[in-house]
């Protein structure tokens, strides 16, 4: 019966010690995936700060990108808004020089023109046509330029999101399960010690 006791506390001790093993490799697992994450996490936010760097000729850390993205968006809507009202006002040019040619009159307030006036009002209106195309062209690059560069941050926004996934979620869950892991051992070294 000694014999019998003793085998299976042998047995117990056996398998206890097995346990306490397996908790230990998988603790180094997370602690190698923890370092993993946190490497991880730091090259996506030296690559984020490079290309604000590069965008923005300023040093900038990731902690403004979503500042950075969002001022970056306003300036795009606020060129584009320039170049359609600019392109608006454009389009009004031709038509009043045909109403004034047509019908003699101001196209805002129907004033009948002399004949002197309707040639200085078509005048100016060329005159306004021809710098409001070359208003346009100006405008167009701007807007262009403002649009591409908000996409090009934009473009930053799957790494950013990542990076922040990793921080908010992956590595505290890591350090969840460590923590879980690591209690457990204790109790199982104890129960072994025992």
């Amino acid at each position: 019966p000694i014999r019998m006791e003793f085998d299976d506390l042998n047995t117990k001790s056996h398998e206890a010690e097995k346990d306490v093993n397996m908790l230990q490799i998988k603790i180094e697992e997370v602690n190698n995936n923890l370092s993993k994450y946190r490497k991880d996490m730091e090259s996506r936010k030296r690559f984020i700060e490079s290309k604000l760097q590069s965008l923005d000729r300023q040093s900038l850390s990731i902690y403004s990108y979503l500042k950075v993205l969002e001022t970056t968006k306003e300036k795009r809507d606020v060129q584009k808004s320039k170049y359609n009202i600019a392109d608006g006002m454009r389009q009004m040019f031709d038509p009043f020089e045909r109403v004034a040619r047509a019908h003699h009159v101001c196209p805002c307030c129907e004033r009948p023109f002399s004949a002197e006036e309707e040639d200085e009002f078509v005048k100016k209106q060329r005159v306004k046509a021809a710098s409001s195309a070359e208003h346009m062209k100006v405008l167009a690059v701007d807007s262009s330029n403002a649009d591409s560069h908000f996409q090009q941050l934009d473009k930053l926004r799957m790494v950013y999101e990542e990076y922040v996934k990793i921080g908010k979620e992956t590595i505290p869950n890591a350090e969840k399960d460590l923590h879980e892991l690591t209690q457990e051992l204790d109790l199982k070294s104890q129960a072994l010690d025992d």
